[in-house]
């Protein structure tokens, strides 16, 4: 007895791993592209420069910013969302670089710098 490959079935499979190996092929430059795009700073879609806020008033507060701020009239003394650190540092703090360092990371990150203040109060 002899056994005979269809050869309709082989042509059919290897159609199917050209097929494959091509879509791996796309996809891998579809992703290459997207990282090229993205380093490039060229992201498009949704994302695009955030709006300059107006400084010239009072901002209003995110809703994020709202619910802490609920949260903190509801229990005023709650420590809950006070986060400590601590840092210990060894050997010798050339003191000029850490204030340096210090007011980059404060002008880097508005949050740093921001107050709250009841309207009104």
């Amino acid at each position: 007895m002899t056994s005979t490959a269809d050869p309709t079935a082989a042509t059919a499979a290897t159609a199917a791993t050209v097929a494959s190996a091509t879509s791996a092929a796309a996809e891998a430059a579809l992703r290459e592209e997207l990282v090229r795009r993205r380093f490039a700073g060229l992201a498009g879609g949704r994302r695009g420069r955030i709006a300059v806020a107006d400084r010239s008033g009072p901002l209003p507060l995110s809703h994020g910013q709202q619910q802490l701020w609920f949260l903190n009239r509801r229990e005023p003394d709650s420590p809950e969302y006070l986060v400590p650190a601590v840092l210990r540092l060894r050997g010798p703090v050339d003191a000029a670089a850490l204030a340096v360092a210090w007011a980059a990371l404060v002008g880097a990150h508005e949050i740093l710098r921001t107050r709250y203040a009841l309207d009104g109060a």
